[in-house]
């Protein structure tokens, strides 16, 4: 059993101010000696690009990634207008390429928040022991909001976990749903 478990607030030195959530991941139970396959899924849409937003959820990937353990892998999945892998089963430790991939993005376009899910369901079932965590301001404009992304068999055994970024009450409602679908 994988969770996260917010550790402590730290306030990024920038004039910005922004804050970002230094996150403590344990496993547990039978899966805790395999390698973690941890999928963290972007919003890189148009309505995530002031930098607080746009820069707090960089920090918060890269943070998430510093806290994973040496031999366990990450994927970064991002998504806009079209959803994509950036980086795929990257070993944590390669921190270097996984602060370079986050650096790299820019925010602008759509929300096709629903392709990127159906993507981290593909990888959750390609890769064993798979945790998802979705960093969004839930803020959709995809014309599909009918859960069948969250239809396959895998959300039954990879928790998805929605991390909301200066999210509207609507938006957090909505995420709520799809991440009560699966077993996170």
């Amino acid at each position: 059993m994988l969770t996260i478990r917010p550790d402590r607030i730290f306030a990024a030195a920038n004039q910005y101010q922004s804050q970002a959530l230094v996150s403590r991941i344990d496993v547990e139970g039978e899966l805790s000696n395999l390698p973690l396959h941890m999928i963290e899924v972007l919003d890189r849409s148009s309505s995530m690009g002031t930098r607080i937003k746009f820069g707090g959820m960089q920090r918060a990937g890269f943070t998430t990634a510093q806290h994973l353990r040496p031999e366990d892998r990450l994927t970064i999945i991002t998504f806009s207008s079209n959803a994509r892998v950036i980086l795929e089963a990257r070993r944590s430790s390669d921190l270097l390429t996984i602060h370079s991939a986050l650096d790299g993005l820019h925010p602008g376009g759509s929300t096709e928040m629903y392709k990127a899910l159906r993507l981290a369901a593909e990888l959750g079932e390609k890769y064993p022991n798979s945790s998802c965590s979705m960093f969004t301001d839930g803020e959709s404009t995809s014309r599909r909001r009918d859960g069948r992304e969250m239809q396959y068999p895998i959300w039954k055994k990879m928790p998805l976990y929605a991390l909301l970024i200066e999210a509207v009450p609507s938006s957090m409602s909505r995420l709520a749903n799809i991440t009560d679908l699966s077993c996170g």
